[in-house]
């Protein structure tokens, strides 16, 4: 019963710890010869006691509570444990260890979150123990359903905030033109703008080679085009992704009915949440891409292979599906030869049934061909792609490829749906197993076969794409196999894992998908992961985690060894323990596991693999940002003592050296940009030679608005005070080239940062000068304005927000202007709102006095009514439902 005690004490301790830790932060500001320094932000002590003092109060509640009712204490113990997990929140701010495995301060960041979920999850399991066991299963018209409404939904609501984008708009302007025009030629409707209905900016035509006759064919395939056609030509743009959506609950289905078939609908059901509802099927479900067309016939053909035998008719209903594949993409041939070439084996030796599977096939590729001849003058597949497939689709590209779908940062299958390791644990017990032998080797060689044709193109990550685009395609023939390795397992570490990658997968699309989610799926290519990023806190793990979209792929190999080996030795000792019953339980399993996979990945990453500068460059900006010592004590974890308000800004301040032979490319941005809280700052740049170079030196936002300015001959160092008003990138440039390989060091330093509580939540990433004798200008805060040059137009009846740096001005003036449906407008200028009436194509002013020592102004617009230029205007192609245009101005 004591140790009951001091594990409820413990479990209490663990929560008010985490309380006060809640609005806790730590990074690195200096690297040393010693190792790392780390700066925490913590609350002040007392804000320990009213925690300790509640949570205390609980548990000695629920020791007294369960004395009165005769039982023991030791029982109530199991249902805390769970929540010493959270004493995990408290490894970051320890004196030694985080200095030795910095990876550890990923416990400081948003990850923290998933601790106290599994705490919570713990708690909850912990009152179902002895109960009936509980079974995740689902109906078929259930999985269709649930399905569609939910790709529906997410399909629609992505499409209306994010648009169209990557090759999607290529796709719909194929439509069009076959709406239209009722052929494949997009020249004429690139020329008239066909696509502004769904594309805003300048869509230009995707081609390589010109058609026989100089016609422009987009290098993309017509097939997708005319499969979207109709829901096109009935709902517009919209429509084909409620279409799209569509074919990916049918999808779903065929999954569910192939694992179904293997083992029971219950392990089809955890099958369907594994596979369906992660990345990448979501968002490729809604997303107009070929992927997912040709996934939905891959899933139906990996049925076909376990089905009974059908009809002849049916048969021939098969070959005429499969005949389809080609033509949404040419890499697709190969998925038509290989099942073609299954379907008949498993057909022979009825020869009736494979007549009507092949005529299709034959009619439907002779067709196909035939298209290039008409086309291009050649019976040739690669004849639209021109020379791009000598240049860029080669067999050597195949390891590099294969790599990055599967562990790339940004774009690696496993990196955000892990639990697609189960496919080779399937595959293994399926080939040991002579009754599914056959079929096992058919869903390998298929996926294998088309992994490889693949990643054959050096762009294997598809552009700007979702993670794993081109691998949706294969994710029926990985779920039968799955469903095997799932039903298969019993011992506690296989379940375990099962639960702790499906878990995974599931959380991450959830994030990756919600509400700030559709950016954190979309990396920049050459740079790290975005949901790296987003989850890592100050961890340097988007620095440790390999990437294979560099030239130089066999570089981050290293990487990828060491984390392999920690996941392999994490599974051997926790096998270890579950055999001799240290770890009786799917959670406590998990828990460990997870514990100790990331102490043995912080251990065998080390300190030496990630540039420090970097880390050091990341830690100071955060420190800036950060700064809020109304509410938040600074103290140096690594020296044990608590910073002024002066030495935190003094330790955050950035120190960038550049090299002799550092790229001289665009002198206007040498450092940044950078995205640094309000304040006042100083950048310094030092110079390798003074007084002799005629450039100018200059802190700017923009092209067009300079906060700084020193004019040649320049001193060294050249000191470049400037104020940040508005949250928003700035960068530090010269006017020359000869200048720029002069700079050896850039330096910014803050002489005061705004309190964060004090700060707008929003950054700005779009800044114009304004007009005016005052200077100025404005930073946008929404999506809500289209920005023309220091004026903007109100999107609709949206609000438009602006921020208006004054620059000393002593009044603002506005010049407003309605199109011909006119009606009021509402305005909010820092607070104080008004309605003005405003008749059709009326322009008005309006003037407001700046009160002596206001730095910024905040600008709201709403127009109460909108009207389209090209339906006013007949001569106008602009499609834009636009409000109310406003042009500031400062005096």
């Amino acid at each position: 019963m004591t140790r009951a005690i001091a594990g409820l004490a413990a479990a209490a301790v663990a929560v008010a710890l985490a309380v006060w830790l809640e609005p806790a932060s730590v990074q690195i500001v200096a690297w040393n010869a010693s190792g790392p320094v780390r700066l925490a932000y913590l609350a002040p002590w007392r804000g320990l006691i009213a925690p300790l003092l509640v949570v205390g109060a609980i548990a000695i509640a629920v020791i007294v509570i369960t004395r009165m009712k005769g039982q023991v204490v030791a029982r109530v113990w199991p249902t805390a444990a769970p929540l010493i997990l959270l004493l995990l929140w408290l490894v970051p701010y320890l004196p030694w260890l985080p200095d030795k495995a910095p990876l550890l301060l990923i416990l400081s960041g948003p990850i923290r979150w998933v601790v106290a979920a599994m705490a919570v999850l713990g708690v909850a399991l912990s009152f179902t123990t002895g109960k009936k066991t509980f079974h995740v299963r689902a109906t078929r018209w259930a999985i269709f359903v649930i399905s569609a409404a939910l790709y529906v939904v997410l399909g629609v609501q992505y499409t209306r905030t994010a648009g169209f984008g990557g090759d999607e708009p290529h796709y719909l302007i194929i439509a069009q033109s076959l709406l239209a025009d009722h052929d494949l030629d997009i020249a004429n409707n690139h020329a008239q703008r066909d696509y502004q209905s769904f594309f805003p900016g300048e869509l230009r035509p995707d081609f390589l080679q010109r058609g026989l006759h100089g016609e422009i064919y987009s290098i993309h395939a017509p097939g997708l085009p005319m499969l979207l056609l109709p829901a096109y030509a009935a709902a517009g743009p919209l429509g084909t992704v409620v279409f799209v959506a569509f074919l990916a609950a049918l999808t779903a289905l065929a999954i569910y009915d192939a694992a179904a078939l293997l083992t029971n609908s219950g392990i089809a059901t955890i099958v369907w949440l594994a596979t369906c509802l992660t990345v990448p099927f979501v968002p490729h479900a809604w997303l107009l891409y070929p992927e997912l067309p040709g996934a939905l016939i891959v899933a139906w053909a990996v049925l076909w292979l376990i089905q009974p035998i059908p009809s002849v008719r049916r048969t021939a209903l098969h070959g005429l599906v499969l005949a389809t594949l080609p033509w949404l993409h040419t890499k697709f041939a190969l998925l038509l030869l290989l099942f073609a070439l299954f379907v008949t084996i498993r057909l022979w030796p009825r020869a009736k049934h494979i007549v009507a599977l092949c005529v299709p096939i034959g009619v439907s590729s002779l067709a196909w061909l035939y298209s290039f001849y008409r086309m291009y003058g050649v019976l040739d597949p690669e004849a639209p792609y021109g020379s791009y497939i000598q240049r860029f689709v080669l067999n050597s590209n195949i390891p590099r490829g294969v790599l990055g779908l599967l562990f790339d940062q940004k774009f690696g299958l496993l990196m955000f749906s892990p639990a697609y390791v189960l496919a080779a644990v399937g595959a293994w017990m399926m080939l040991r197993d002579t009754k599914h032998r056959t079929y096992a080797m058919a869903l390998l060689l298929t996926a294998g076969a088309f992994l490889a044709s693949t990643t054959r193109l050096y762009m294997w990550w598809g552009g700007s794409s979702a993670p794993a685009r081109f691998l949706v395609p294969a994710i029926p023939l990985l779920a039968p196999l799955m469903a095997v390795a799932v039903a298969r397992t019993s011992s506690v570490t296989g379940r375990a894992i099962i639960a702790a990658s499906i878990a995974f997968g599931l959380a991450v699309a959830i994030v990756t998908i919600g509400s700030t989610g559709e950016s954190l799926l979309y990396s920049n290519p050459h740079g790290v992961s975005a949901l790296v990023t987003f989850l890592q806190g100050s961890a340097p793990f988007d620095l440790a985690l390999p990437t294979f979209t560099e030239e130089n792929w066999r570089a981050p190999l290293g990487l990828l060894v060491r984390w392999i080996a920690a996941a392999g030795i994490t599974g051997a000792l926790i096998f270890a323990c579950t055999r001799r019953g240290l770890l009786t339980s799917v959670f406590w399993t998990v828990a460990s596991a997870s514990i100790a996979f990331l102490v043995l990945a912080s251990v065998f990453v080390g300190r030496s693999s990630f540039d420090r500068n970097i880390v050091v460059s990341r830690g100071q900006v955060a420190t800036m940002i950060g700064f809020d010592p109304g509410r938040l004590r600074a103290v140096d974890l690594t020296r044990l003592r608590r910073l002024s308000d002066g030495e935190v800004l003094a330790a955050s301040a950035l120190s960038v050296r550049r090299a002799a032979d550092a790229p001289a490319d665009n002198p206007h941005v040498l450092e940044g940009p950078m995205v640094l809280p309000e304040g006042s700052y100083e950048a310094r740049v030092w110079l390798e030679r003074a007084g002799t170079l005629d450039a100018d030196a200059f802190v700017a936002v923009s092209d067009h608005v300079v906060l700084a300015r020193a004019e040649g001959p320049l001193d060294n160092p050249v000191v470049l005070p400037f104020d940040l008003v508005i949250r928003t990138p700035a960068f530090v440039g010269v006017s020359t080239s000869d200048a720029a390989r002069a700079v050896r060091r850039i330096d910014i330093v803050p002489t005061r940062v705004m309190p964060r509580s004090e700060r707008d939540p929003v950054t700005s990433h779009v800044v114009e000068p304004l007009g005016g004798s005052a200077g100025g200008y404005m930073a946008y805060l929404d999506d809500n304005a289209f920005p023309e040059e220091g004026v903007f137009w109100s999107r609709d009846t949206a609000q438009a927000g602006v921020m208006i740096a004054t620059m000393g001005a002593a009044s603002l003036k506005l010049v407003l202007h309605v199109g011909p449906s006119g009606g009021p407008v509402e305005l909010d200028i820092d607070g104080h709102a008004s309605t003005i009436d405003l008749g059709p194509d009326e322009t008005r002013e309006i003037s407001t006095p700046i009160p002596p020592g206001t730095r910024r102004l905040s600008l709201k617009v709403r127009a109460q009514r909108s009207f389209r230029p090209s339906e006013a205007d007949p001569k106008s192609s602009d499609q834009r439902r636009l409000g109310c245009q406003v042009r500031p101005l400062l005096y």
